[in-house]
């Protein structure tokens, strides 16, 4: 996940620049990157290209992708993701060997990333759907995938816990907070109350926050926060390209139950991790969530609400992706005076 940010500090490294302009070469490698996924996955992607064009240039997103940080790997390889599963569920003509060898072997990149986006594989399950492949091949595919990421995913998991060193910053935040995996979970399960109140209280009262924080109301270390007017605009237009947008293909009911369980499930596990290994014993509340954990999900949950039809005339199409377009531009500008005037102060 770090390798193109490795790769710029040890180019640095090579013709003795300074560390900053290592970094800043990792940040641009990264970058490079994604856009190179993104165009692959716009291209791919059988419906809702406007949709996740649209989400992918989020001013979070942005922030994340151009920085030094794992989370430009893993959204830029989810998101590919995501529109390849779709691609092989929706392919008009007879799926080849060397497209669910290209599945499978994505599902277990994935499962390299952070643990939780694992359950992400379960869009591409939604093969079974397929009427060109026989009950046989797409239980072997499904079996296959489930194994093969199954043993990358205890492979990481076991070199994680190996060789991954606990900083001191770790281990002050978790002494002054008391903050103790063992001790939680000890916790849960004697005393499962505090927990529950805590999952409550986190999606009732923090759902909306999370999803503004995805799209970018606090960026850097959560100190750059832009008008809220700004992200609500930007909110709108995602909304309105759902429904702006003409697909040729959708999501069915059954398919869309599904999907938006996986996303609730990825959503859950969230929660868990960080209320096991970030909060205090036994608080009524989770700490440490950001919006950006949840880019992922709310994608797919983007592309769940799309339709097969546009609210406008197929004559105004042009017209209107390019309206979207410059309002994202233009809220985008808004969120970068922002963060210029943060660093000007």
């Amino acid at each position: 996940m770090y390798i193109f940010s490795g790769l710029g500090l040890l180019v640095a490294r090579i013709f003795n620049f300074s560390i900053g302009y290592g970094i800043i070469l990792g940040r641009i490698l990264n970058f490079i990157f994604f856009l190179v996924m993104a165009y692959f996955a716009i291209k791919k992607i059988t419906f809702g290209k406007l949709v996740f064009a649209i989400y992918m240039l989020t001013p979070m997103n942005l922030q994340q992708v151009t920085s030094i940080s794992a989370d430009a790997i893993i959204n830029s390889v989810l998101f590919y993701y995501i529109a390849y599963s779709i691609y092989i569920i929706f392919k008009k003509d007879k799926l080849n060997k060397k497209e669910i060898v290209i599945y499978v072997l994505l599902t277990m990149i994935i499962a390299t990333l952070k643990y939780v986006y694992i359950l992400l594989a379960g869009i591409g399950f939604l093969i079974v759907r397929r009427k060109d492949l026989s009950k046989k091949k797409k239980f072997l595919i499904i079996t296959i995938t489930i194994l093969l990421s199954g043993i990358v995913l205890f492979t990481t998991y076991v070199s994680s816990t190996k060789y991954t060193a606990v900083t001191e910053a770790t281990k002050e935040y978790e002494k002054r907070l008391n903050v103790d995996s063992e001790k939680q979970i000890s916790e849960i399960l004697n005393n499962p109350k505090h927990a529950i109140k805590a999952f409550v209280y986190d999606w009732y009262n923090m759902s909306g926050h999370y999803i503004y924080m995805s799209i970018g109301s606090e960026l850097g270390w959560l100190e750059i926060t832009p008008s809220e007017t700004i992200i609500t605009l930007y909110l709108i237009v995602l909304i309105s390209a759902v429904f702006l947008e003409e697909n040729d293909k959708t999501f069915d009911i059954k398919s869309k139950v599904w999907l938006i369980l996986i996303c609730m499930a990825i959503a859950i596990l969230v929660e868990i991790a960080m209320y096991v290994a970030f909060t205090p014993i036994g608080a009524e509340f989770i700490g440490g969530i950001q919006g950006r954990y949840y880019i992922p999900i709310y994608l797919l949950l983007l592309l769940c609400i799309s339709k097969n039809k546009s609210i406008v005339s197929i004559n105004s199409k042009i017209e209107i992706n390019n309206n979207l377009f410059i309002t994202t531009l233009i809220l985008n500008l808004c969120v970068m005076a922002e963060v210029i005037k943060y660093f000007s102060l």
